[in-house]
């Protein structure tokens, strides 16, 4: 029994607070949390005023119902409610795992080779000179690379060196190509499939009896934190009290409960 949209949107807002304070401009879009969108995450996403999410390739196809397409993959989606719209990009999940989990135990010039030819290939699968290919990578930022020999800096000079170098690829970011190659907002998407990037679904932060206790406690929790004994705490108490609560609401708290992490 945990239902708080409010809370979603308190995330979302914190979180484009902190990207301001740090790079001093607001973003125009996001990687949600794991990846995980639905369309309350859209709703949320244009209320924010961004400009773009991004998610998980398997999100695309459980929404459109439909095997795998490099011409649909390698393109921003068009997404459209109550006269609103937004971009949405969709990762390539096997170019993205590589990156994370496969290439810190190779060499790294003999990685970037391969990971070169991968681009090449799809490169020749989708040539359209009216509209060029947009294919997103996207992983956790902070995870791969303490794994990678001198924690991936061989890799990603020798991985950009080669990016730099070939006329037919250019690394932009996602505003850049949506500035000149916007999606066609005639034709969007219809309700997005919930899920995250983990399997396109959420069953690694709901579902185990564990993660499930897990919740059932948050919600006493926030029910305390609401209540009239809350509210004759200190101020700075109650401030930090909530948020411990809102860490606790976070992608990596749930995570760790039931049987695939221990």
């Amino acid at each position: 029994p945990f239902r708080h949209p409010e809370d979603a949107q308190w995330h979302v807002g914190q979180a484009l607070k902190r990207h301001e304070e740090i790079f001093g401009v607001r973003p125009t879009g996001m990687w949600p949390p794991e990846g995980g969108v639905s369309e309350a995450l859209i709703a949320l996403a244009l209320e924010a005023g961004l400009r773009w999410i991004a998610t998980d390739e398997e999100i695309l196809w459980r929404t459109l119902k439909t095997a795998r397409d490099p011409s649909l993959l390698y393109r921003p989606h068009a997404v459209t409610r109550h006269g609103q719209s937004l971009a949405v990009l969709f990762r390539d999940r096997e170019l993205s795992d590589l990156l994370g989990f496969v290439y810190n135990q190779w060499d790294a010039d003999l990685a970037v080779k391969n990971f070169m030819g991968r681009l090449h290939a799809i490169h020749q699968q989708v040539r359209d000179p009216s509209s060029p290919a947009l294919l997103t990578i996207a992983l956790d930022g902070e995870n791969a690379w303490e794994h990678y020999p001198q924690d991936g800096h061989p890799f990603l000079r020798a991985l950009y060196g080669a990016l730099a170098s070939d006329e037919r690829i250019r690394a932009v970011t996602v505003s850049e190509f949506l500035d000149r190659f916007p999606p066609d907002r005639s034709s969007s998407l219809p309700e997005l499939c919930a899920g995250s990037w983990i399997d396109g679904n959420f069953s690694t932060w709901v579902g185990h009896p564990e993660k499930n206790t897990a919740w059932a406690y948050l919600s006493k929790a926030r029910d305390a934190l609401t209540s009239e004994t809350a509210s004759t705490a200190g101020r700075e108490a109650l401030s930090n009290a909530w948020r411990s609560f809102y860490v606790a609401e976070g992608s990596d708290w749930m995570w760790w409960y039931g049987d695939t992490h221990y």
